[in-house]
């Protein structure tokens, strides 16, 4: 139900702490599993040990090497079941229903149980945001300006979920489930950066000084949170030919930013205009910028291509943790922003018709 977003969390907390090396073996025992199903244990995106699954059970072994809890999947060969749980440094035995969503229980791993205890008091929510969310982007992507209902409900529904969140936070100020938590909705941008600094004061001061209660740090005072009429935050990133490019280097010129992927049927859809309005651009004063979420450089590459894509366009291929889409707080694509001659970030709208519309009105610089 998580997998894409914790599994991204999983990345983005690269723990480097070490311990002695551990050879943990971990058990799991899911009631319903077919037998003789090829299971792998992955560490990001490392297969770290495989098993066949005989009368509902798992044997793994995993050679832990950090002083943190660190989050692992276990996924069928055939990609169709996979559970991410987490591990501290002692044996554990993981229990579940096969088919069943939920996460597993564990009888030795604290972080396990708070994990389970938060998605379980979270799901709904989170469901209904998400279902919500996608509607959004397909009116976007169909023009559909019958958006006000709908808005208004995403609304209704960040906020509990914030509240669900904060109080989780609170009663689990030792947890890293609760520092991820702040990372993700910081991320997301449901948390601004006041109630993140307020949240992360109450966390243990373990949890404060891990890599992961830094990397909330880094966000909080190295990224800020971009809103309208502030100034846009710098970053580099490699353009196609491998050359470094940063957007301060476009500094006196209004800036066209795109986040999107060769994946994403919406920025599909529209990237035909988006070149249109790029090759009819009158002056040169407005210069485009894409930053790719593609993790695959072929298919990021082949798209630039099949396209005509001939303005600027950059990638790091670490999809929704690239640097660049955490500082914008990027949580759907394609989001596009408009950027002025002194760097201040001027409009954001996922739908680019929208975009060129305002530069149409205010620019008068594209037909």
């Amino acid at each position: 139900l998580y997998m894409r977003v914790l599994l991204l969390i999983f990345l983005a907390f690269s723990l480097t702490s070490k311990a002695q090396n551990l050879l943990i073996p971990l058990e799991f025992n899911v009631n319903g599993m077919p037998d003789a199903t090829l299971f792998y244990l992955i560490d990001k995106d490392k297969v770290i040990d495989s098993c066949l699954s005989n009368n509902g059970k798992l044997l793994f072994k995993y050679p832990k090497i950090t002083d943190e809890p660190i989050g692992l999947t276990i996924r069928s060969k055939d990609k169709r079941i996979g559970y991410l749980f987490w591990v501290e440094n002692s044996p554990v035995k993981f229990s579940g229903v096969y088919g069943n969503a939920a996460p597993l229980m564990a009888d030795a791993s604290n972080t396990q149980n708070d994990f389970r205890e938060y998605i379980l008091t979270t799901q709904a929510l989170s469901d209904s945001l998400r279902t919500a969310s996608r509607s959004l982007v397909v009116k976007h992507s169909k023009y559909d300006s019958d958006t006000v209902g709908l808005s208004e409900r995403i609304i209704q529904l960040k906020y509990q979920l914030k509240q669900q969140n904060i109080s989780f936070v609170y009663n689990h100020t030792r947890s890293v489930i609760s520092t991820m938590i702040i990372f993700i909705e910081l991320s997301q941008g449901r948390f601004s950066n006041s109630e993140a600094v307020e949240l992360v004061r109450k966390l243990s001061f373990e949890q404060q000084n891990s890599e992961q209660g830094r990397s909330i740090n880094k966000i909080l005072f190295s990224y800020g949170n971009p809103e309208i009429s502030q100034l846009a935050p710098d970053f580099s990133l490699t353009d196609k030919n491998g050359k470094s490019v940063r957007l301060s280097d476009f500094k006196g010129k209004r800036i066209v930013l795109l986040f999107w992927a060769s994946w994403c049927g919406p920025c599909v859809k529209e990237m035909q205009t988006v070149v249109e309005a790029y090759e009819n651009a009158r002056v040169k004063n407005v210069e485009f910028i894409a930053v790719s979420l593609d993790e695959d450089k072929q298919a990021w590459l082949s798209f630039i291509e099949k396209y005509s894509m001939k303005f600027i366009n950059l990638s790091d291929q670490k999809g929704w943790i690239s640097e660049p889409a955490i500082m914008y707080r990027v949580t759907g694509i394609p989001d596009n922003f408009v950027i002025d001659e002194q760097g201040k970030l001027l409009v954001r709208n996922w739908n680019f018709r929208d975009i060129r519309k305002f530069i149409l009105e205010h620019f008068q610089e594209l037909p």
